[in-house]
């Protein structure tokens, strides 16, 4: 899986890991949200990637390591890039590649409750190095689309990407939802899982 991404989260540890009190008042305030189910895909060429910018309710679920079976969950926002900062240069092998970054963003989300890591702040909302950033790239069977999380790692100086992540690989987007793989790791050892993003309806 790549590792590359953006996100803005208020933290929730789901269901699994939450602490209890309180769940039976919160549901009553907010609407349930589409179930999340783990599913593969191929985004095509012609995907709307401009149109992902807002804020979303994102929910994490691992599936591998000591983690499998639990999930965290927060908000994601979004934002479009300014158009000089809309593309990257990075190394691949020899050479160099250019690879789109139309949004960056914010997270805030307790990756540790799924055994995720990642490298500086979630919350950085600095577009040089922000706490979430998508990286857009083109290939033949269709669109690459990665959420990679941590300023450190989101660095535009950034040279290197070895050492701990946590990137989010969208398979699919449907009106107001998208969602698709996750993995994170560090010297060797990892968790993955999938996640859902779902869009939080504008406040009167």
């Amino acid at each position: 899986m790549k590792r590359l991404g953006i996100v803005s989260i208020a933290a929730t540890v789901g269901a699994t890991v939450a602490c209890g009190g309180g769940a039976g008042d919160e549901d009553q305030l907010q609407p349930a949200l589409p179930a999340c189910e783990p599913a593969q895909g191929i985004l095509p060429h012609d995907f709307n990637v401009a149109g992902l910018a807002g804020q979303y309710t994102l929910r994490l679920y691992a599936t591998s390591g000591d983690s499998a079976g639990r999930d965290v969950s927060g908000s994601l926002t979004l934002m479009e890039h300014a158009d000089d900062m809309k593309e990257l240069t990075v190394p691949s092998g020899a050479a160099m590649r250019t690879i789109a970054t139309p949004l960056y963003g914010t997270a805030e989300i307790g990756l540790s409750a799924v055994n995720a890591v990642t490298q500086g702040s979630l919350g950085s909302t600095d577009p040089m190095m922000p706490g979430a950033v998508v990286l857009e790239r083109h290939t033949d069977p269709g669109l690459e689309l990665t959420v990679r999380l941590g300023s450190q790692l989101n660095r535009r100086s950034q040279t290197q990407f070895d050492g701990a992540y946590t990137a989010m690989t969208v398979n699919w987007g449907s009106g107001d939802r998208f969602g698709g793989s996750w993995s994170s790791g560090l010297m060797g050892s990892g968790v993955e899982g999938y996640f859902c993003a779902d869009r939080v309806a504008a406040s009167d």
